[in-house]
Order: C-alpha cells, then sequence, then structure tokens
C-alpha cells in the first residue's frame, strides 16, 4: 500500500473512532452519568471503631469531590457468580459531595467493601438541599488496592444548582465569549478541512480543470492562515468567558486546562503542530523538498487532532449538524 493510501485510511480509521466516541460521550450527557475520580482510602481508628474515609477528586479536572466517612454495622458472606463466597462488611455513615460550579452538600450513605477491596456505597438526596437539586441516588462503585490508592466511578445524575439559585434577570450572565469561541472553532476548523483538500488537490489534475494549480497552492496557503487566525480567536475569546475562567497558561500549556485536560490538550498540540506547518510556507526555499514534504504530512495529523479536539472536547458534538460536519469532512479528507 503506497503511502497516501495508508495515511487516507488512517484519517478514515481515526475519524470514525472519534466521531463514535464523541457521539457516546454526548448521549450520556443529558441524563445518567459515569464520573471517574481518583484518591485515597484510609481506615482510620476511632474510641470505639474503625471508619473507612474516601476521599478522590474528579480525574478529568471537572472540580467534583466526594468524601465519604463509613462506619462498619455487620459482616456476611456472599457468592459471586462462579460460586465462591467471600465476605463483606455492610457500611453506612455520610459523604459530602461538592463540584467547582457547586456548593457542598451532603447526606446519608450506605454500601459495602468485600475483602478484596471492592466495594459501593449510595449517596442519599440530603434531606435539606438548600440551593442544589439532586433528583435520586448516586451510586459509588470503587476499588482500593494494597497502597491504599482509591479508584472510584460515580454514577448516576449529578446535583446541579436548582433555579432558586440562578442569577436573577437583573444580573444576566453574559455568553457572548463563549458564543464567539465556539462558532470561531468550528469555523477554524471547517477552514483547515480545506486547507487539505487543497493541499491534495494540488498533487492531482482533478482541480486544474477549474482553478489553475499555482492558484491551489495559493488558496492552500490563504485557508491555512485564515484557519490558524481563528484558531487564536478561538482561543483567546475563552479569556472573556467567566463560566469556567481560564487563565492564560491554561489555554496554552498542555494538560494545564481545568475543563477536559487532555481533549484540550489535543487542540493545543494541533494548534502548535499548525503554526510549524505555515512558518514552513515562508521557509522554504530554505530547506530541502524532502523536509518541506516531510513537514506537510504533518497536516493530516493535524487534522486528526483537530477532529479529535472538537468530537472530545466541544459542547456541541452531540447536535445533529455537529456530527454532520464532523462526519462530513472526515468522509471527504480520507476520500481524497
Amino acid at each position: 500500500m503506497s503511502l497516501g493510501r495508508w495515511i487516507a485510511s488512517a484519517v478514515l480509521v481515526a475519524a470514525f473512532t472519534l466521531i463514535s466516541a464523541g457521539q457516546a460521550l454526548a448521549a450520556g450527557a443529558p441524563g445518567s452519568t459515569s464520573l471517574h475520580l481518583t484518591g485515597q482510602a484510609v481506615v482510620e481508628q476511632g474510641r470505639d471503631q474503625q471508619q473507612l474515609l474516601l476521599s478522590a477528586d474528579a480525574s478529568d479536572g471537572s472540580g467534583w469531590r466526594l468524601d465519604v466517612r463509613l462506619n462498619p454495622r455487620a459482616m456476611r458472606q456472599i457468592v459471586d457468580g462462579s460460586g465462591a463466597e467471600s465476605q463483606v462488611v455492610v457500611l453506612d455513615g455520610t459523604y459530602q459531595l461538592s463540584g467547582s460550579s457547586l456548593s457542598v452538600i451532603s447526606g446519608p450513605a450506605t454500601g459495602q467493601i468485600t475483602e478484596r477491596g471492592d466495594g459501593q456505597v449510595q449517596l442519599q438526596p440530603p434531606s435539606d438541599p438548600g440551593t442544589v437539586t439532586m433528583s435520586a441516588p448516586l451510586l459509588a462503585t470503587f476499588s482500593v488496592d494494597g497502597q491504599g490508592q482509591l479508584s472510584l466511578d460515580l454514577h448516576g445524575a449529578l446535583p446541579v444548582a436548582s433555579a432558586s439559585a440562578a442569577p436573577s434577570a437583573s444580573q444576566p450572565v453574559d455568553h457572548s465569549f463563549w458564543y464567539v469561541s465556539r462558532a470561531a472553532g468550528f469555523t477554524a476548523y471547517v477552514l483547515l478541512t480545506l486547507t487539505v483538500c487543497f493541499g491534495l488537490l494540488v498533487r492531482t489534475h482533478l482541480f486544474e480543470a477549474i482553478v489553475a494549480r499555482w492558484r491551489s497552492f495559493d488558496l492552500h496557503q490563504f485557508t491555512a492562515l485564515l484557519a490558524l487566525g481563528f484558531v487564536v480567536l478561538h482561543i483567546v475569546a475563552l479569556l472573556g468567558d467567566h463560566y469556567i475562567g481560564f487563565q492564560f497558561d491554561q489555554l496554552f500549556v498542555p494538560l494545564a486546562s481545568p475543563y477536559r485536560p487532555v481533549q484540550v490538550a489535543i487542540g493545543m498540540v494541533a494548534f502548535y503542530l499548525l503554526v510549524l506547518v505555515i512558518a514552513s510556507f515562508y521557509v522554504r526555499r530554505s530547506i530541502s523538498y524532502g523536509t518541506w514534504r516531510a513537514i506537510h504530512y504533518v497536516t493530516f495529523g493535524i487534522f486528526v487532532l483537530a477532529l479529535g479536539h472538537g468530537v472530545l472536547s466541544g459542547t456541541d458534538t452531540g447536535e445533529p449538524w455537529a456530527r454532520t460536519i464532523y462526519w462530513g469532512t472526515g468522509l471527504l479528507v480520507a476520500a481524497l
């Protein structure tokens, strides 16, 4: 298989994988959620009995934190699916749950833990929710290793601020910068797709009947510059939005973002690689053709990274029009 066909196949597979993953994430967003947290489990010795303390923070940087204090109440035998018997400790106690934009809530917790360190805890809605709405209990399934490292998955509809806690009509929340950032992000992605397509068409005779080859190259370079401009606007506009409150370094340093750090970092890497490719336009006469060509193969990686960033971190991924854009552009580039 030629290098070009191998790259096309890789783009197609990556596009399908990223789009499918993003749709799965978006499908679970409105209702039941599964949130992964990591932390520490400690057994604290009190005057009368031991207590199990679980403390964990969301691994995606979303700001959720869970603290559970559990007391052992009974011990019983269970039989697993293979017929083996094991002991579990029945627990009850209290929990505290907080989010990046949510005050701390607390309530009763009940659960159990096996002798292997696996367990589950049910978090009941607080008796006095205040300004928070928690429609149903949450289920926390967890495992603890020999060093006390805690891995926990929280299942259910996470609590949200109730309507009474929302800003009043006299103090509306301005999301203008957020809208600008989203629009600029999609515009940059479409322009990047055009850049890749023009670059592929320059090497074929399909476009020469409409536009001369040298004009195709100019379009390729111009759309790349325009895409870079909209990427910068996409990033800088977030500094004006105060919902998450991004800081300058969080938007330019990979993994520093408080919102989906890995997914956002993918976009940052694509941005820096795009700068590298565009810079190669201006030093083309100073470098060998082989080097310039190798740098331009990076464009395929930029496209896949940009697609992954949009699908996995974008809030519009679940919308039909967004899915159409992602599927359409992925298939177009793969076909060319």
